[in-house]
Formats: structure tokens, C-alpha cells, sequence
């Protein structure tokens, strides 16, 4: 049988009920060992939706390797029309890139993106080709709106980015234990140098314009504000904030679980209930300058920190841990893929 066909084990809701909010990082012994026991048996699913406002737009570049552009273009006009794009991107290896249109959180989109990763998935196995996602990102896109105009918001998301990017890191590898090898090249960490501009640009002098401006000019960080257009309420098409370090996938579970990140990350920057005295006390205790190499590994303190801040309910918490801590597994290969077990259900 089929291991996507297998029934999946929910008894990890009867301990952690999803519509709570229960406080993981206090958690302690033989508590925590339950918790984890319990996260390894229950499969990931796509859900209906992720609870965003409809006023988040979010957007995805699904690259893979394995077929090219043209048969993945003609693939998509046959049964999804020109609404999913293909264009040919030069860092791929006989690869494709498929941009969505500007989406929101219902049903329908993620269904949609189900049955896209499905078809691609399909094709590859009819004519005898393995997928690979050796060079291939898994980038997303989160429209700018979400932060608004408030130089405030702006610089809690640097702050919160500078102080957890290892961990953001080890949960958008996906399905996989470490990041693609050309990740230095086009995905670089943004933590050290966000964290020697910060005192610069908060001065008040310095507009938010020029700050983005500058931190915008370097396209091939982690997090890249060059598409922001200055800053508006407005939505408009590639205003955006792109994530590019996650590891391409063409699993909608994994899709929908890093749109949910990158957004609540966002949304948390915003909010009233923002910890400075938590997340100020956690980066003054990262003292050694994490690198990239170092991410694959597990920081379970700091992610069950993160987990307690950013969500509100349950139900996230488990789909965050479960990514991100991969059944424990960890790797310090940096030259080659190492797929982790599998912890989606199709």
C-alpha cells in the first residue's frame, strides 16, 4: 500500500487541541518527549485554508529540474489555461519556473496548486524522467501591504528576521535535511548584516524609502525588497516582500506551510503584541554569528520560542515543528541534497 494511502494518526489533537493556543516552549521532560512522539506519527495534510485575510496576497515560483520549459508550458495552457505562466530560468538545469497569479488563502488556489504539482508530477512519470530540485528555489511572495507604511513594522520583521533566521532556514528546506548548493548564490543569510545596519538605519533622519532602498539593492538575500514599491497601502501587482531560501518543492503541503511562516512572521512584525523584551534577550544571547552551514542542525529551544510568538493556535505550531524538525534528523552535507522521511500526506 501506498504510504500516502496509509490512515494518518491524529492523536496528536487530542493533546494539543488545535483551536487552543498552548505555550510549547513551557513544556518540559517527559511533556516534551510526548509531544515529539506524537508530531512523528501524524502526516501533514493540505488544509482548506491558513486563516489569512483576504487582504494578504501572497504569490509562488515552483522551479524544478526534469522538464523543460517548453513541455511544462504546454502542459499548463492544456489544463490550467495561461493563468500559471512558465518561463525558462538560466540557473536551472532543463528546468522550468511557474509563477502563480497574485492568490489568497481559500480553497480553491490550494487546490488549484495541487493539482499543478500533481500534473507536472504526472508528466514526469510518463515519460520516464525523475524530477530533481538539485539548483531549483521555492520562492514566495507576500504583498508588501501586509506591513503597510510604519517604519516600526518594518524593522520588528529585521529584528525578528536577524534573531531566528537559522531556524527560518531549517524549516523552508522542506522535505529536504539541508539547502541546495547554489543557495549561497542566490539565496544568501541577511542575519549579521542586518544586525550591523539595524543602529543605522533606525535612526529617524533616515526615511523608510532609503532603508529599503538600500537593503533592496542586494536581490540575492534570503529576503529580497527590491519588487517593494514605495509603500503603500495599496495592493499592486509585485509590490512584494520575496522569500528565496526555500528549497523547491512540488509538494502543496510544504507550499502552503511556508506561505503560512513567511506571513505570520510578517503579521507578528506588525502586531500589538510584539515581544522586544523576548526577542531583544534572544539576540543579544546569539553571540556567535550563525552561518548557513550550521543551519541544518536543530536550535529547539529557539524554535519552540519562535512557535510561541508568531502563532496563535495549535494547529500551526504542529505544522511548523513538524517541518521543522524533520523527525530529528540532521545532515552537515552542504554539497548535495539528503531528502529527510517523509512527514506530508498527498
Amino acid at each position: 500500500m501506498n504510504e500516502d494511502e496509509l490512515v494518518n494518526d491524529f492523536t496528536i489533537f487530542k493533546y494539543l487541541p488545535p483551536k487552543d493556543n498552548c505555550i510549547l516552549s513551557n513544556l518540559k521532560g517527559y511533556d516534551l518527549q510526548e509531544l515529539f512522539a506524537l508530531e512523528n506519527k501524524y502526516k501533514l495534510e493540505l488544509r482548506n485554508n491558513i486563516n489569512l485575510d483576504s487582504n494578504n496576497t501572497f504569490g509562488l515560483e515552483i522551479e524544478f529540474e526534469g522538464i523543460n520549459t517548453v513541455t511544462t508550458r504546454l502542459l499548463l495552457e492544456r489544463y490550467f489555461s495561461e493563468l500559471w505562466p512558465v518561463r525558462c530560468d538560466s540557473s536551472l538545469e532543463r528546468g522550468a519556473e511557474i509563477n502563480s497569479p497574485i492568490l489568497v488563502d481559500n480553497k480553491a488556489n490550494w487546490q488549484m496548486l495541487k493539482k499543478i504539482c500533481n500534473a507536472v508530477l504526472k508528466k514526469a512519470n510518463s515519460i520516464n524522467t525523475n524530477i530533481s530540485f538539485k539548483n531549483a528555489g521555492g520562492h514566495v511572495h507576500i504583498g508588501s501591504q501586509i506591513l503597510g507604511s510604519d517604519k516600526k513594522n518594518w524593522f520588528n520583521f529585521f529584528k525578528l528576521w536577524a534573531t531566528y533566521e537559522n531556524i527560518i532556514y531549517r524549516f523552508s528546506y522542506g522535505e529536504f535535511l539541508n539547502p541546495r548548493p547554489k543557495i549561497f548564490q542566490y539565496a544568501a543569510s541577511m542575519a549579521e548584516e542586518l544586525k550591523n545596519d539595524y543602529k543605522y538605519f533606525k535612526k529617524p533622519s533616515i526615511p523608510l524609502s532609503e532603508v529599503l532602498f538600500q537593503i533592496g539593492d542586494m536581490k540575492n538575500n534570503a529576503v529580497n525588497f527590491g519588487h517593494v514599491h514605495l509603500i503603500s497601502a495599496v495592493k499592486k501587482e509585485g509590490n512584494t516582500i520575496e522569500f528565496r531560501c526555500p528549497n523547491g518543492t512540488l509538494d502543496p503541503v510544504i507550499w502552503q506551510n511556508n506561505v503560512n511562516l513567511f506571513s505570520k512572521l510578517l503579521l507578528y512584525a506588525k502586531s500589538t503584541k510584539f515581544n522586544d523584551e523576548i526577542i531583544d534577550t534572544r539576540y543579544k544571547h546569539n553571540k556567535k554569528n550563525y552561518q548557513i552551514y550550521s543551519y541544518n542542525q536543530i536550535y529547539l529551544e529557539q524554535a519552540l520560542e519562535l512557535c510561541d510568538m508568531i502563532f496563535d493556535n495549535n494547529l500551526d505550531k504542529i505544522y511548523f515543528l513538524r517541518q521543522y524538525l524533520k523527525s530529528f534528523e540532521t545532515t552537515l552535507r552542504i554539497d548535495k541534497l539528503i531528502k529527510c522521511k517523509k512527514f506530508t500526506k498527498k
